[in-house]
């Protein structure tokens, strides 16, 4: 594990679908509310270079909806669907509830983290929100890409671009990933913070997974990308400040 960062590269901060809907609402993630004072404290104890929030923004009848597969398995089960570009082929595909539909309270930002990022943007740090999850016809768990890297989010080239004002210009390398849920957004975000070749941590107490099985395995494959966890946000001020 690398302690420290370079001086002249920046951290950004990558909030995972913290939603209504994923808290409280038709998709809750169990315990899922306990990670909102972690995530408040994290925004506002640490200096990060830029903070993206993303955030699961469906259609109605999206392609995830079980209520839209009434022939199906039902909710939590695995159905096929056809592909979004191979006519003729299927591809596997999690049912869950109607969930984060564009226009609901669903599809919202919990509040003490909508009022956390945005008095840090008062504050002169970017903020970023990216949007996932909006073709009806392909789900997308990761803030980078849609699940079949059809289409492609505009996270990669605003983290690749930026210059971080107080590193003399220099990039952004690092990537700390929080939110929900641990086994599918955050593991498909954080493996993708990985193929872009940036340094990826996950907060253990700032994430939330829906079953301990699947955290679990998504916590080993996860590592096996290379990517770090520590389990507090005092671990990731001491792997990442300078001793």
């Amino acid at each position: 594990m690398q302690n420290g960062t370079n001086e002249s590269s920046g951290v950004a901060l990558l909030l995972v679908d913290i939603q209504h809907d994923f808290i409280s609402g038709s998709l809750a993630v169990p315990d899922a509310e306990r990670i909102l004072p972690v995530v408040k404290n994290l925004i506002e104890s640490y200096p990060f270079d830029m903070i993206i929030a993303s955030q699961d923004f469906h259609p109605k009848e999206h392609i995830s909806f079980a209520s839209s597969h009434p022939d199906g398995p039902g909710t939590f089960k695995e159905h096929k669907v056809p592909h979004p570009a191979k006519t003729g082929e299927k591809v596997d595909q999690m049912m869950w509830p109607d969930h984060c539909i564009q226009g609901t309270k669903g599809a919202e930002f919990h509040p003490i983290v909508e009022d956390a990022i945005n008095a840090k943007r008062k504050q002169g740090i970017p903020v970023h929100i990216i949007q996932k999850g909006t073709d009806k016809h392909v789900d997308g768990y990761s803030a980078f890409a849609d699940n079949q890297y059809l289409g492609f989010t505009q996270l990669s080239k605003i983290l690749h671009s930026h210059k971080c004002k107080n590193k003399a210009g220099g990039p952004i390398e690092t990537i700390v990933v929080v939110g929900l849920a641990t086994d599918y957004c955050v593991l498909s975000s954080a493996i993708d913070a990985r193929k872009f070749h940036f340094r990826t941590i996950i907060v253990g107490d700032a994430v939330r997974g829906v079953a301990k099985e699947t955290t679990e395995s998504a916590i080993k494959e996860m590592q096996g990308w290379g990517i770090e966890y520590v389990q507090t946000t005092e671990d990731l001020h001491a792997l990442l400040v300078p001793k």
